[in-house]
């Protein structure tokens, strides 16, 4: 990245990176402000044992990533960071300036365009590939008790499907694809069919998929852990449960389902949560003010000279 910059004979005003795997040098970015866009990073990544791959790192391997990211968001002006709670993580992991470490947030990727349909049987969606990580086996087992309570209640489950799952009421879609017309009329029924959407995730970055979910006008119910409780607002929007409590995630189950006009009502106030506060506009913004901030800085300090 850095001989491209140089061979490019631009001056840019600034260079935003994604993720800190690389760095570019101070030479070729010449005055130009170098900000980093990152959903998280190796420490945070470690706190998510046994589900993040940074959990399986030996102690010496750690601190040789821990040592390379931190030399990257050292040469950093502005770290961008996905959520607060990974905005904490650099302040204190890896002693990074207030002043430069800010919480931007992402919008959704694959939103939606669902409307609301007819109702049918109470149903709860979950959409994630890594279900180790994403919680599917909490999920399951809550909601064999919620069948008791809700016997018409179904789970439909989209992504890699997890292992031996004969659960009544389950229903695996496997991987769907917003890019064929099949993939995306089944992902637009789920979404518009849904009462409630359900990520228990043990270890989740973010949780973009919260987004689109709420941009489907659904509730949401994730954990209290991560960035999940900046993106669901427990009682308005959806519920925030124990990490791994089957017992705090049936009691949250069986009361979106078993009230759905409440559901529709918090559904619809996740909506307007979204549109008012996690779209890509919205981050792109944060990002330019910043960048401003930090450019007319500068210019008030040539002026003085």
């Amino acid at each position: 990245m850095s001989r491209a910059i140089a061979r490019s004979g631009v001056d840019y005003d600034a260079i935003i990176q994604i993720g800190a795997t690389f760095s570019v040098a101070k030479g070729p970015r010449g005055r130009a402000k170098y900000a980093i866009y990152c959903d998280g990073n190796v420490a945070i990544a470690r706190r998510g044992a046994p589900y993040s791959g940074a959990s399986k790192l030996t102690e010496d391997e750690f601190q040789a990533v821990a040592c390379s990211e931190r030399a990257v968001y050292d040469s950093a002006d502005n770290i961008w960071a996905m959520s607060a709670a990974l905005a904490r993580s650099f302040r204190d992991d890896f002693e990074q300036d207030d002043l430069k470490v800010h919480a931007i947030y992402a919008g959704p990727n694959n939103p939606p365009t669902a409307i609301r349909a007819s109702e049918g049987p109470p149903s709860v969606l979950f959409v994630g590939k890594d279900h180790e990580r994403k919680g599917s086996a909490v999920l399951l087992a809550a909601f064999a008790r919620v069948r008791e309570t809700v016997p018409d209640a179904e789970l439909h489950m989209v992504g890699g499907k997890p292992a031996n799952v004969t659960q009544a009421g389950v229903v695996l879609h496997g991987v769907l694809s917003r890019a064929t017309p099949e993939g995306r009329e089944t992902l637009d029924r789920l979404w518009g069919s849904a009462t409630v959407f359900c990520l228990p995730s043990r270890h989740e970055p973010f949780g973009v998929a919260f987004l689109e979910a709420m941009l489907a006008g659904l509730p949401c119910i994730g954990t209290t852990n991560w960035a999940m409780p900046e993106i669901i607002a427990d009682g308005d929007t959806g519920w925030l449960v124990g990490d791994g409590s089957v017992d705090e995630l049936t009691e949250a189950l069986v009361m979106s389902l078993s009230d759905r006009a409440k559901s529709a009502k918090m559904g619809a106030a996740g909506r307007e949560r979204v549109l008012a506060r996690f779209t890509w506009p919205h981050a792109a913004r944060r990002a330019i003010s910043h960048l401003e901030a930090l450019l007319s800085t500068d210019l008030v300090r040539a002026k003085g000279r």
